[in-house]
């Protein structure tokens, strides 16, 4: 799977050129970017890797999309991020979309061609890897998730794909979701016992509103693992509820930093290796 989105990268676009040296910029879309981490992750992807770059914060209107992708496609990027809450508004945009940002239903990678905009997930290898390097194993789990937001559609397809027992969609509208997976509400979710793996991708208790936490203690003493894909804080109320009843707790910031490099492989054509992406994430994770 890895080489196929790797091949369809390559034949998606090409960086741009100036003055004999290849200069790849690039940037995130969102709604409200103030607390993003991506433009420090990139600054140091581009010093380790000796490649010349630069990456920008974009925020847009949900109107403003199409036009807003366009002008930056004229100034000469070689694509963009996709944050919340318009990793599906972006999709009808695509000229081209990877056959899993498609199955997922969710694209927060986007490369710039001549023949139009080519859409990626690179969350889904974020996670995998947030995943393998946090040894939370997961075929024959039982994992609940969340949300239902992009990230959610991504978390239950990596799920899946690795062989889960059992996944289950928590959301304050449950009779909406469209998933694999049956969807339940809240209190159905306190009535549930022996969980392998939670999945927050919900933003409760995401800077600046850090007292907030999705669900209660009671839910997490019956959970093995929590995942958290926030990163700021570092340890949320969830991550801190799981601390005190002694369950592995991991943060979002490798999720964001392996996708981070992900992304950069789309736009370079070509492969890094994960030493790069683990360096990254352990100056960061000093700093947080």
């Amino acid at each position: 799977m890895r080489r196929n989105i790797f091949i369809s990268a390559v034949m998606c676009g090409t960086v741009n050129k100036g003055s004999g040296k290849i200069m790849v910029k690039a940037g995130l879309i969102g709604e409200k970017l103030g607390y993003s981490l991506s433009p420090r992750i990139h600054r140091e992807f581009y010093e380790y890797t000796g490649i010349q770059g630069s990456y920008e914060l974009f925020e847009m209107k949900r109107d403003d999309l199409a036009n807003g992708i366009e002008a930056l496609q004229r100034r000469g990027y070689a694509g963009v991020n996709v944050t919340i809450p318009y990793k599906r508004d972006v999709m009808p945009l695509m000229k081209e979309i990877s056959q899993n940002a498609r199955r997922i239903g969710a694209v927060n990678t986007i490369r710039f061609s001549k023949k139009g905009y080519c859409g990626y997930n690179t969350d889904y290898f974020g996670l995998e890897m947030l995943f393998a390097q946090n040894d939370i194993g997961i075929p024959e789990k039982t994992a609940v998730i969340l949300g239902w937001g992009g990230a959610a559609r991504c978390a239950e397809r990596l799920l899946l794909d690795k062989g889960a027992k059992a996944v289950t969609i928590i959301s304050r509208m449950p009779e909406k979701v469209r998933a694999q997976s049956p969807a339940i509400g809240y209190p159905a979710l306190l009535r549930m016992k022996d969980i392998d793996i939670l999945v927050n991708t919900t933003p409760v208790g995401i800077y600046p509103d850090t007292d907030a936490c999705p669900v209660s203690e009671k839910v997490v003493e019956n959970t093995k693992n929590v995942v958290d894909i926030i990163y700021t804080p570092p340890e949320t109320q969830l991550l801190k509820h799981a601390k005190r009843t002694g369950k592995k707790g991991v943060n979002g910031l490798l999720m964001l930093v392996g996708q981070a490099v992900k992304a950069q492989e789309i736009w370079n054509g070509r492969r890094f290796p994960d030493d790069i992406t683990m360096r990254i994430y352990n100056d960061l994770s000093k700093e947080l």
